[in-house]
């Protein structure tokens, strides 16, 4: 009961401080790095090193460490704060090719994507004509999945999803925004922190199927926190 009653006090709150601020629509892009790559890495490096050692391998897969992604959202810029909500998309494409003593070729892609939605509010320690900036905190709702594919043909591929996990996470920023009224240009460093550690060894098992170190859940256990940048262009609407 007292968390539905929060969550009521911030949704009115919010709407009292729309009803009083300038509003933007945001479009932009997002850069981040995973902050800890360990679980992947033993996971990978299974792979490369089975299929390099016992087959012709031309290209191998590659540690999700950078993901790159587009951003939409909406946001309510007062003099003293600033409140939004938004959607983010983050991905990373790796794609393996091999072939056997026969010559026949093969490949196996991995896609990971780390998205969700957004809802934050800001102080703006500096607010200026033409410039403002101060610490923000969000709180989100997250999916990341993984996908095994094993053709570059998607009408013959066989994708599975090995890890697809739901979880909350937190998200600190310190937003640098120029520009007035008419259009705003920001410049967002930021911090996610996942409330969830999740494990993969469903993604151990299908990507080295047959030849999988027998790892311990824990070396398996994967924090999905992520820092980066996101560069976004604001545009004024009227509610």
């Amino acid at each position: 009961m007292r968390r539905k009653l929060i969550i009521v006090f911030i949704i009115l709150c919010s709407l009292v401080f729309i009803g009083h601020s300038q509003s933007f629509m945001s479009f932009g892009w997002s850069v981040e790095k995973m902050d800890k790559t360990e679980p992947f890495r033993k996971i990978i490096d299974d792979f490369n090193n089975h299929y390099s050692n016992n087959y012709i391998m031309t290209s191998s897969l590659k540690v999700p460490e950078i993901l790159n992604g587009g951003v939409f959202g909406f946001k309510f810029d007062g003099k003293i704060a600033s409140v939004g909500l938004g959607f983010h998309t983050h991905l990373h494409v790796s794609t393996a090719e091999w072939a056997d003593s026969s010559g026949n070729e093969y490949i196996t892609q991995l896609r990971l994507n780390h998205h969700g939605f957004t809802y934050w509010f800001g102080a703006n320690i500096v607010h200026s004509d033409g410039f403002r900036m101060g610490p923000v905190f969000g709180m989100n709702f997250e999916q990341f999945r993984t996908k095994l594919r094993d053709s570059k043909d998607f009408i013959y591929a066989h994708p599975v999803y090995p890890v697809d996990i739901f979880y909350f996470s937190f998200t600190f920023k310190f937003p640098f925004s120029f520009g007035n009224e008419d259009f705003t240009f920001d410049i967002i460093p930021y911090y996610q922190l996942p409330l969830y550690n999740m494990k993969l060894s469903k993604l151990h098992d299908k990507l080295n199927v047959g030849h999988a170190t027998p790892y311990t859940k824990d070396e398996l256990k994967f924090n999905p926190a992520s820092y980066g940048i996101i560069l976004t262009l604001n545009f004024p609407f009227k509610l």
